[in-house]
């Protein structure tokens, strides 16, 4: 599964909306939907802890896998 998969799913097991997850980020919701984009960009590391916490996944599945 790519990491953009992984973060939607992250983010839909928590029933989150695109808008709420990008505020718990301090992002832009343009954002969240870019990293979930198959040819979108990839969050930074530090980004990708913080969508971590917050879905309640693990960093390690979230970041490879």
């Amino acid at each position: 599964m790519r990491l953009s998969r992984r973060i939607r799913a992250a983010r839909q097991s928590m029933g989150l909306s695109q808008e709420i997850l990008a505020a718990k980020l301090g992002v832009t919701r343009g954002a969240v939907s870019n990293w979930e984009r198959a040819d979108g960009s990839v969050p930074a590391k530090d980004r990708l802890e913080k969508i971590a916490t917050t879905t309640e996944v693990s960093y390690e599945w979230l970041a490879t896998g």
